[in-house]
């Protein structure tokens, strides 16, 4: 009876479309329910077979539950339960040459779990980035690849990539890596899938938990990317600025949607760095509303030209804003510094026509860079808030939970734990 039933788990495993796992139901047939539990719990033990109750058991989603998880399951025999054969009996089943070609595939078929994270070196993107045929979409901690509409037809089968999903991991040292799904992995076609292996990652590698919960388990994180916390800095100081009865201080508070170069790059070069400079200095200097100063402090100045003619010149915003607080706002330098520090420096390395010279440069300290300017700005226009609430008039305003309480994510090697811990905390 105990062939019978491992006869069938393994052939139902080879034979099923998506390496699916057989129903405890299903092998009734092999023995009574008692004989069939103690036959199933001696080859838990043996490590013949591993069993799966998940939402879609016929699916194994994760890694091996541990030994006596497993026998807690059969135990308690509620709901779907399916057994698969364990990885270490695949290797002696399957054919050496199968799926050869399709690395990913092959990992599936010897056993591994369908969402079992595959972490690489960030340049495996590069090959995409620099190909006008494909889309590489990425925001704070997950991203896709896909075809242009307009060069689908045109390219070759081989090449028609659709990876629906890749998020961001961490190796020791806290660089940033990408992770990606088996499963999608196993969807890409063999030469691409053999692209990918080249750049594996052997060393261990934690996963993003923001993009597991969000992605994979479809929950909402209780956190928020440090840059859409920033336009929600500049929505609450617009509203603020209401109840002060003056225009915005901004023009626009990017809080429906942010700019595209406005999140972190992927890959570490000197051109998306200042492409992120450019537009932090757009949201920041170009985005202050000089109406929001007139009546309080003169918007112009006379200067007197060489030639000893006096000339009317506009002040810049960051001086014309600097100047009203400092006018409305009495405290210590150490607290306008905080503010207008930061956005100096942005303006600064804006201009700065040395950082124009080579803009191919490729240097992971340009990750370190953007976030540490990143975090600098938060607490300017952070504290351009809190500046803002002492006002009468504001006193009373009421700011998002998650902002007060500062639950904000900057998706640094600091912040993120395991993938067991997330799958065992879910």
């Amino acid at each position: 009876m105990e062939k019978k039933v491992m006869d069938a788990v393994i052939s139902n495993y080879l034979e099923s479309h998506d390496f699916n796992g057989i129903s405890m139901h299903d092998l009734r047939s092999f023995a009574s329910e008692n004989e069939l539990k103690n036959i199933i719990e001696d080859l838990i033990n043996r490590e013949k077979i591993t069993l799966v109750k998940d939402l879609n058991p016929h699916i194994k989603r994760f890694p091996d539950l541990p030994i006596n998880k497993q026998l807690e399951i059969l135990k308690e025999n509620k709901g779907i339960i399916c057994v698969y054969p364990h990885k270490k009996v695949l290797t002696e089943f399957v054919d050496k040459d199968e799926y050869q070609n399709e690395p990913f595939k092959r990992e599936l078929l010897l056993g591994s779990a369908q969402l079992e994270p595959i972490f690489f070196e960030l340049s495996v993107l590069d090959n995409y980035f620099n190909d006008p045929r494909y889309l590489v979409l990425n925001s704070d901690y997950n991203g896709s690849i896909s075809i242009k509409d307009e060069f689908y037809e045109s390219i070759p089968e081989k090449d028609r990539i659709n990876l629906q999903t890749f998020g961001l991991g961490y190796n020791e040292n806290g660089d940033r890596v990408i992770v990606v799904f088996l499963r999608y992995l196993s969807d890409l076609s063999p030469e691409h899938q053999q692209i990918w292996n080249t750049y594996k990652l052997s060393e261990k590698c934690l996963m993003d938990p923001d993009y597991f919960k969000n992605d994979i388990l479809g929950e909402w994180t209780e956190t928020v990317s440090i840059f859409n916390a920033l336009c929600e800095e500049f929505f609450q100081i617009n509203e603020m600025c209401k109840l002060m009865g003056k225009p915005p201080l901004f023009k626009e508070n990017f809080r429906e949607k942010r700019p595209d170069d406005f999140k972190i790059f992927l890959k570490p070069t000197l051109k998306n760095y200042n492409d992120f400079v450019l537009v932090l200095d757009k949201m920041i200097s170009e985005n202050i509303n000089k109406d929001f100063f007139r009546g309080d402090i003169e918007l112009t100045e006379d200067q007197t030209r060489r030639d000893g003619k006096i000339v009317v010149i506009q002040k810049g915003t960051i001086r014309l804003f600097e100047e009203w607080l400092r006018s409305k706002f009495k405290t210590d330098d150490e607290f306008f510094e905080k503010i207008f520090g930061p956005i100096k420096l942005v303006r600064k390395e804006r201009q700065d026509p040395a950082h124009r010279i080579d803009e191919n440069v490729y240097n992971k300290k340009f990750h370190d860079d953007q976030d540490e300017l990143i975090l600098k700005m938060y607490i300017a226009i952070r504290n351009i808030r809190l500046a803002f609430a002492n006002h009468p008039s504001v006193r009373g305003h009421k700011v998002p939970e998650w902002l007060y309480e500062g639950r904000i994510r900057r998706y640094v090697k600091d912040e993120f734990k395991t993938f067991d811990n997330v799958v065992n905390n879910n």
